[in-house]
């Protein structure tokens, strides 16, 4: 029976780490606390740094985009004329005051980084051969009991070990 849980414990295991992002702040190269002026803003639509330096060409149209949605503008179109003249007067796209707070919030705002596990229990070939081929349902039965133990106590161990689990989009239900 040893060698049953022994072979049913190893499962098929993946794991992904999502890389942390940098702030707009950082990437930009902006002083923390402070908004970009006008200066900042022309090179900052322009695809650049705020003070002018060339962004990485992989980057740019995301950072972009970033600090375009922060100013409230939204789709995938060049801000015309009078949308352009809004944001280098520091407003929103649409004209209207943006707040400091909530700019300051998201120009420094960075994501942790996410790892996880998915762990998928299943039992060796040995043993899915030896439950196919008993001769009689009481084998079969304890063949399927030494697998559900084994994986009980190895998720016991991932229990004590990792310790968290999330429920829903991003962790809102539940953790």
């Amino acid at each position: 029976m040893s060698s049953l849980r022994a072979a049913a414990v190893p499962g098929l295991f993946r794991s992904q780490v999502q890389r942390a992002s940098e702030s707009l702040a950082a990437l930009l190269g902006l002083e923390p606390g402070a908004l970009p002026g006008l200066e900042h803003m022309e090179n900052i639509l322009d695809g650049r740094r705020a003070e002018g330096s060339v962004l990485p060409e992989d980057r740019a149209a995301m950072v972009r985009a970033r600090v375009l949605a922060l100013y409230g503008f939204h789709g995938n179109r060049e801000p015309n004329a009078e949308e352009r003249e809004n944001l280098l007067a520091g407003q929103r796209a649409d004209g209207s005051a943006p707040g400091r707070a909530a700019l300051l919030d998201g120009l420094s705002a960075t994501r942790s980084r996410i790892g996880y596990v998915d762990l998928c229990w299943s039992a060796d070939k040995s043993v899915s051969l030896a439950w196919a081929f008993t001769p009689t349902e009481a084998e079969r039965a304890i063949i399927a009991a030494a697998h559900r133990d084994s994986v009980d106590a190895a998720m016991r161990h991932v229990e004590r070990e990792l310790g968290r689990a999330r429920k829903g989009k991003a962790g809102h239900d539940r953790r």
